[in-house]
């Protein structure tokens, strides 16, 4: 089956260099399938990449400017060429004979322009969502030419159903009006599960296997680079601002997780844990507090020769594993969404590891109102 991804899936997957990714593209090559990418994803994906790169260049630089050892060291690195080599990267695929470019065509501006007036999908109730509608029209002019494909966007809010489980009503009556055939999934994980051989491979004998390997020290680690994460936890117990947080994890037990045979041989593991942590808090007038929290830690990792190895954290939340980027980061309404009498989100109690000011740098969206 071809897929389709999203820019939020490519964003998502660290640019395409996830583990998660690789097994996708494993499955490619298993079944002689292609990775769809219309003109519009290719091009707001490496628009992206430029703002990240030179985003966290800026950072890097800024906190040279605050060091004491080496204050005023530059870190040079060629925006440019880094874009580059991501094109690069992509072009990869296409050289592997594995990716279908769909190009924008000039009637596609009279659907998108209805679509945006009529507030027909994926165009919201604003009409708004002028990229969605775009890419929405580059997938059916595929699947003119295809039997059936998949397609995978964690913009649930535009294209998917009320369960998050299929496509949204009103898209899938215009495919089934046209017959055309298409799967909606919400991310690779979803994607891979849905398609992974059964294998013989129990959470027991996983739980064995995870003791042999230091996951405190790689769940710490984490939350080290991650420190934003800590902190708003820190902070959601008061009101004053959180100066630094470091975790000791108590314990941690698995909650779910797959696997996905690899054409070598290797098998794709990826797991859910619960953490029960202790965080040790620093603030800025009450000094330091100590307090108690959980969290979910998504690990992705291989089975090599019978052993789990190349153990990467790709995700941290709070709250029961969400089905959309919204919910999954910044919760369920009337749960984790406090709103006030105007509709105003004032408080959210799961938070996104990168977000570090009150607004998400990815979405927008308000996550506490301190005032």
């Amino acid at each position: 089956m071809d897929v389709v991804i999203d820019t939020n899936i490519i964003r998502g997957e660290n640019f395409l260099r996830s583990a998660k990714f690789s097994a996708l593209v494993d499955y490619l090559n298993k079944t002689d399938s292609y990775l769809i990418l219309p003109q519009i994803v290719m091009e707001e994906s490496i628009s992206l990449y430029k703002g990240k790169v030179s985003e966290q260049l800026n950072k890097f630089n800024e906190l040279s400017r605050t060091c004491f050892s080496q204050v005023g060291t530059e870190f040079n690195i060629d925006v440019e060429k880094e874009v580059a080599a991501f094109e690069t990267h992509i072009q990869k695929l296409s050289d592997d004979g594995l990716l279908y470019e769909i190009p924008y065509y000039d009637n596609f501006l009279p659907d998108v322009v209805y679509r945006m007036i009529n507030r027909k999908k994926p165009c919201n109730e604003k009409g708004q969502e002028c990229r969605d509608a775009i890419l929405w029209l580059s997938i059916k002019k595929f699947l003119k030419e295809d039997l059936s494909i998949a397609f995978i966007s964690t913009n649930s809010n535009e294209f998917a159903s009320s369960d998050k489980n299929d496509l949204n009503p009103d898209l899938r009556v215009e495919l089934d009006r046209e017959n055309l055939k298409l799967k909606y999934y919400l991310d690779i994980n979803d994607f891979l599960k849905n398609h992974a051989d059964k294998l013989n491979i129990t959470e027991k004998w996983v739980k064995e296997k995870l003791t042999k390997i230091d996951l405190n020290s790689l769940i710490i680690d984490y939350f080290i680079i991650h420190d934003s994460f800590l902190k708003r936890l820190a902070e959601s117990t008061t009101v004053i601002n959180c100066i630094d947080a470091f975790p000791n994890i108590l314990f941690v037990e698995i909650e779910n997780f797959y696997v996905y045979e690899m054409t070598n041989c290797d098998i794709y593991l990826n797991l859910i844990l619960n953490v029960d942590m202790e965080i040790e808090s620093e603030f800025e007038e009450i000094g330091t507090k100590i307090f108690n929290s959980q969290a979910h830690i998504e690990i992705s990792g291989k089975i090599i020769e019978k052993e789990i190895k190349e153990l990467e954290i790709v995700d941290a939340y709070q709250g029961k594993r969400a089905k959309s980027y919204k919910e999954k980061y910044h919760g369920r309404e009337g749960k984790d969404i406090i709103r006030n009498t105007k509709g105003r989100i004032i408080d959210c109690n799961l938070i996104h590891p990168d977000c570090e000011d009150d607004r998400c740098s990815d979405c927008g969206i308000l996550i506490r109102d301190k005032r």
